[in-house]
């Protein structure tokens, strides 16, 4: 798997730009984010794919509900809820398997 990383960690100036002509270079893109889904990164992402009819699939990482008040280490919360680096490269690996089917 050939990967590339970027961080979107501002909206201003808007990064349409960048992030369409990043994922117009690859098949499949995952993006993650340590908060809930609903409105967030991939929300933006799969707005740049449809509006720019890029061919590439999203599978966004993100928690699916709000956390339910247990703590933990930072490396412990990402691992529940998915968002630690093992569970990215079994995403990433699945998206791979997913497209030679």
């Amino acid at each position: 798997i050939e990967a590339t990383v970027a961080v979107v960690s501002s909206f201003n100036p808007d990064p349409s730009r960048d992030v369409s002509d990043l994922l117009g270079r690859f098949q499949s893109a995952i993006s993650v984010e340590a908060q809930t889904i609903s409105g967030g990164l991939a929300a933006f992402v799969s707005s740049v794919i449809a509006s720019e009819g890029i061919a590439c699939r999203l599978r966004p990482l993100a928690l699916r509900s709000s956390p339910d008040g247990t703590s933990g280490s930072q490396q412990h919360c990402w691992r529940k809820y998915g968002l630690d680096r093992v569970s990215i490269v079994e995403n990433a690996r699945a998206m791979v398997g997913e497209k030679h089917r």
